[in-house]
């Protein structure tokens, strides 16, 4: 599932060039239906004094590409165009969800690695 509020849609269409997604953890740690625990994907863009906004909000209930590939077509339709980039981190289904939406023509913009992540793995590997 995948809302946006008026809000939202308002800060994808003046700010929607550069879209950052990061999936939270423990946001809805007591909530869990079926044994099945469910994550909130958030999706924000950056206004011109690099305040973050957000821009659409996902529940997900498994982390595959098929699911973050719904979430990902979901979002698109929202807001009717596509960013030129993504900002992710260096999960394999996010980015295997991204693929699928360029191969099918959805996206066909540029996907980056959020620096953070980055430099996080790069301290545990040192």
């Amino acid at each position: 599932m995948v809302f946006a509020s008026p809000n939202m849609i308002k800060n994808y269409q003046k700010y929607g060039d550069m879209v950052s997604f990061d999936i939270t953890y423990n946001l809805l740690k007591n909530f869990s239906t079926e044994g099945r625990r469910f994550r909130v994907g958030v999706f924000c863009v950056y206004d011109s004094n690099i305040r973050i906004l957000f821009a659409g909000l996902a529940i997900i209930c498994r982390e595959t590409i098929v699911e973050l590939y719904r979430v990902f077509e979901l979002f698109l339709r929202i807001h009717g165009k596509p960013p030129q980039s993504f900002i992710t981190d260096e999960q394999q289904s996010v980015i295997g969800a991204l693929e699928d939406l360029r191969q099918k023509e959805y996206w066909t913009g540029v996907h980056l690695f959020d620096p953070w992540h980055a430099l996080k793995n790069i301290r545990k590997t040192l």
